[in-house]
């Protein structure tokens, strides 16, 4: 696909339809059509970062403008039981088994829990 200058509309309004308008109003209303159309390069990253102590946040980068989902570095099997001191062996093996098949499935996988965020 040919990329074009974003500034080549401004060419295009006053040839086609005769409009002046200010560069920060064509950046501004060629941002909101290209984030609708989806017609904008992206890309996906994994991000690991520690939590802060303080207030339990974390820091995101400055080119970030969604996320997908926040894990701790915990596998979801039952630790604590009331029969053993040591979880629940069961559910430590089908836990470890599901983490095993989902591990080349995408490269930006990342294992343990997912918690919610706001």
């Amino acid at each position: 696909m040919n990329k074009v200058n974003f500034h080549y509309i401004t060419v295009l309004l006053d040839m086609l339809y005769g409009l002046e308008l200010e560069d920060e109003e064509i950046e501004e209303i060629g941002l909101i059509a290209w984030g609708l159309i989806g017609n904008k390069t992206t890309r996906l990253y994994s991000y690991n970062a520690k939590i802060n102590s303080e207030d339990n946040s974390i820091k995101l980068p400055c080119n970030a403008s969604s996320v997908e989902s926040i894990t701790i570095p915990c596998s979801d099997w039952s630790r604590v039981t009331n029969y053993s001191e040591n979880g629940d062996p069961r559910t430590a093996f089908i836990e470890s088994y599901i983490e095993s098949s989902k591990v080349f499935k995408s490269p930006y996988y990342n294992p343990g829990k997912i918690v919610k965020y706001f």
